[in-house]
């Protein structure tokens, strides 16, 4: 894709994001839009960090912080999937990236031990996951598409542990 419409999209995602979830939405998107301008297969990646948006826009209707998990793993997902089919640890340092934002932010927020264990077993274990499947499987957008909505999913049901 040439820059212009690249940096047009990466703008409002990253706009967007910062409106609906702050600074720390913010940062994570912005994290994983480097990841997607570096990769070698931009299709289908946009579109799944713009759909990442979702999980702030239902955080805000509900009043539901815990929504930010979730839109989290998706990016990680997001960021993974687009390197790993030929670079595993470009794919692997991607997704980790997101995810060790991710828990600075909730050191900073003075998250418990308790809820930072937890959270850091869940994301362990769905980029693990995420990383296993994006290599063995094709690599079309679809199925890149496919796992990164089931980590988000998968991080949304591990709200419940």
């Amino acid at each position: 894709m040439p820059p212009t419409p690249v940096l047009v999209i990466s703008a409002v995602l990253l706009a967007a994001a910062s409106m609906l979830g702050g600074l720390p939405a913010g940062l994570l998107c912005a994290i994983a839009l480097v990841a997607q301008c570096t990769s070698n297969c931009p299709a289908g990646g946009w579109g799944l960090i713009g759909g990442s948006l979702s999980w702030l826009v239902l955080a805000q209707v509900t009043h539901n912080r815990e929504l930010f998990f979730p839109y989290t793993m998706l990016l990680a997902a997001v960021a993974c999937v687009q390197h790993c089919g030929q670079r595993l640890l470009i794919g692997s340092l991607a997704g980790g990236t997101v995810l060790a934002a991710f828990f600075l932010l909730r050191i900073l927020q003075k998250a418990t031990g308790q809820v930072l264990l937890v959270e850091c077993i869940a994301a362990a274990a769905i980029l693990a996951a995420v990383i296993v499947f994006s290599r063995q499987s094709p690599r079309t957008a679809s199925i890149r598409a496919a796992i990164a909505v089931a980590a988000s999913l998968l991080a949304y049901l591990s709200l419940s542990l």
